[in-house]
């Protein structure tokens, strides 16, 4: 049995926390999005509006365990907060994990090495990125998309830019990390450019002293911007960079 958690989160929380809302931010946004799964509104049986207005507060109960995972991503934090999510799904959707139940075997899983654990989750991401791609529309993206990446999570529909938040879409592309940078050294060759962990940003206007994505966080996600990183969850996918891009429409 998968449990909810992983049903409803795991593909495409690993791609929200690169986006320019922050972690706790998206995961919000994510439990909202669950609201969309068919399957999910069948068994909760609930209006879209209540549906969400249940999500958020189960984010607001959970966020606390999303901090600390990302604070320290560790077996014991992941299954706080997976315990935290099943107990507040039976709290306000009256739903045991259970039934989401289908062709997962867990008792094959047992037998997998971890790293065959992890091609599966890899293979289980890609296919929910491939399909979230067919709903997500990046023609208002007014910076250039590097040819090819295919986006797996927007922020265009949420109207975050009284939060201070440019409007942000995350893709991913099978082109290695140095391909990205050089496409977009040429398109964007007035950003200012910075290197950091695992990759580049470039940002339309440059900040005092050395950059420090923490330190000039507030300042990335008001700036049009593009990051670009190293693609980190699987080989198997054939993925090979996640590039952000946060625009002004």
């Amino acid at each position: 049995m998968r449990t909810i958690y992983t049903l409803l989160f795991t593909p495409v929380f690993a791609f929200s926390l690169n986006a320019s809302a922050g972690p706790a931010e998206f995961f919000r946004i994510q439990m909202q999005k669950s609201c969309q799964d068919k399957e999910f509104r069948s068994i909760a049986n609930v209006s879209d509006s209540a549906c969400k207005a249940k999500m958020d507060k189960i984010a607001d109960t959970c966020t606390p365990k999303i901090n600390n995972l990302i604070k320290n991503d560790s077996d014991a934090n992941e299954a706080a907060l997976q315990n935290c999510i099943n107990s507040a799904m039976k709290k306000h959707f009256g739903i045991d994990p259970s039934q989401f139940e289908d062709n997962y075997n867990e008792s094959d899983e047992d037998n997998l090495s971890d790293e065959e654990k992890m091609e599966n989750v890899d293979k289980l991401m890609a296919e929910a990125a491939k399909t979230n791609a067919l709903g997500i529309d990046i023609s208002e993206v007014s910076l250039p998309v590097f040819p090819g990446a295919m986006p797996v999570s927007s922020t265009a529909t949420l109207k975050m830019e009284k939060k201070g938040f440019l409007p942000a879409v995350i893709l991913v592309s099978t082109k290695p990390v140095n391909d990205v940078v050089a496409f977009y050294k040429k398109k964007l060759s007035s950003y200012k450019q910075y290197k950091i962990d695992g990759g580049w940003i470039f940002l339309e206007k440059g900040v005092e002293g050395k950059f420090d994505y923490l330190k000039h966080f507030q300042i990335v996600t008001a700036t049009p911007h593009v990051t670009i990183t190293e693609y980190a969850m699987g080989k198997s996918s054939g993925f090979k960079t996640n590039i952000e891009i946060g625009y002004k429409k």
